[in-house]
């Protein structure tokens, strides 16, 4: 019976303190013991976050090669450890022409060269520690990045934490407003077909678009639509002028990911997240 899983994040501040505690709403009976990224520690300034390690914005072949490198060099750390826990952003990798030779027609998907991917990562892990195929390397990516999964769970972060029992960025009745105008926003102007897909969002005319960099420069063109005159909520305006309304993976993403209801993540991230969730409730 798994008990305790060597867990290595992607290193970035939003999983860096959080994602153990996600995890633990998973699977409470499972002891995660995170090697990467080390934690954070806060500044003086609340809110703010340091990395306070060298694996600062490690993903891709940067994180595989920190973990091979680590259970290399830590065998016996890592050999009382019943599992292995990768956790990475997909970020446009593993896509696919639906018409072969129109670049026009790229989708992310969940592809034969992703299964490839995570067999070659297997099989790397399991030869540095000595094991068999049957040693569980669990893998859990976020599609396309995280923030699919703060989408996926609107109520709990986006449509919560910038109100007064989180950032206090807004009152009550201005996040209510703000959670319901701005999510139609998001759907429209950046989910657009993807809102009920979401983990396949990424490419628009075989270009890609990140997710975040979406969310970031949504808020700003959201509050100039609020300042229009035909605008007629009374909240509009003071919604408008909230330079501390934005979206910050470093300031918000940490907060949004620990308040996230895996439950309701794996109702819409049914792709890649399910079948994480699934395996890990089961163990």
């Amino acid at each position: 019976m798994v008990k305790k899983i060597a867990c290595f994040f992607t290193g970035g501040y939003t999983e860096s303190n959080a994602m153990p505690i996600f995890l633990k709403k998973i699977n409470p009976d499972i002891e995660f013991r995170q090697f990467c990224p080390n934690r954070t520690k806060r500044r003086k300034r609340p809110g703010q976050l340091d990395l306070i390690d060298e694996v600062s914005g490690l993903t891709g072949p940067a994180l595989l090669g920190y973990v091979y490198t680590y259970l290399k060099e830590h065998p016996k750390e890592i050999a009382e450890f019943d599992a292995i826990r990768i956790e990475d952003d997909l970020d446009g990798r593993f896509y696919e022409e639906t018409v072969p030779g129109e670049e026009k027609s790229i989708v992310a998907k969940r592809t034969a060269d992703f299964e490839k991917h995570y067999k070659e990562i297997r099989e790397n892990i399991c030869e540095r520690l000595g094991k068999d195929d049957s040693f569980p390397v669990l893998r859990l990516f976020a599609a396309p990045e995280i923030e699919a999964w703060f989408l996926a769970d609107w109520e709990d972060t986006f449509g919560f934490v910038y109100g007064p029992k989180s950032f206090s960025v807004l009152t009550t009745g201005e996040r209510d407003f703000f959670s319901t105008r701005f999510w139609s926003y998001i759907k429209e102007g950046v989910l657009m077909g993807y809102a009920d897909r979401i983990e396949e969002y990424g490419y628009f005319s075989g270009v890609y678009k990140k997710l975040s960099d979406e969310i970031i420069a949504a808020f700003d063109s959201f509050k100039v639509s609020l300042a229009s005159p035909k605008e007629k909520s009374p909240y509009a305006e003071t919604i408008a002028a909230k330079r501390d309304l934005r979206y910050s993976k470093k300031l918000h993403g940490d907060e949004m990911l620990r308040r996230s209801s895996p439950d309701k993540i794996r109702e819409k991230c049914t792709i890649y997240f399910r079948e994480t969730y699934d395996q890990l409730k089961s163990l």
